[in-house]
């Protein structure tokens, strides 16, 4: 069975119950969401020599959620996609947040 997981990085925190609801409405039910700092903003605060190297503009808050876990069929993660869209205007969606896909060659323990 050929599996992927994703990572969702979400941007903009009002957005978070949009994001669980489109996951498990498409049936992806085992994913993790944890909240880090962002980067850009860790360094520009602590050291000021970095303040302009790593501004993304989608990163305006201190902080953003992530969201990770596995899939097997690629419908399920397009279908959440399509969720997202229809609940966000999709010319936002861009700056809202960022999807990886990485195929995973075996998961060892179901």
């Amino acid at each position: 069975m050929k599996a992927h997981m994703f990572f969702i990085f979400l941007f903009q925190k009002e957005y978070k119950d949009d994001v669980i609801l489109a996951l498990t409405s498409s049936g992806i039910e085992e994913s993790v969401m944890m909240e880090g700092k962002n980067v850009s903003k860790v360094l520009s605060g602590d050291m000021p020599l970095f303040s302009g190297f790593f501004m993304d503009k989608r990163m305006k808050s201190d902080s953003a959620y992530v969201y990770t876990g596995a899939f097997s069929d690629m419908e399920q993660i397009e279908e959440a996609l399509d969720t997202l869209r229809d609940s966000v205007d999709d010319e936002d969606l861009e700056e809202i947040l960022r999807v990886i896909i990485l195929p995973v060659e075996n998961i060892v323990v179901k």
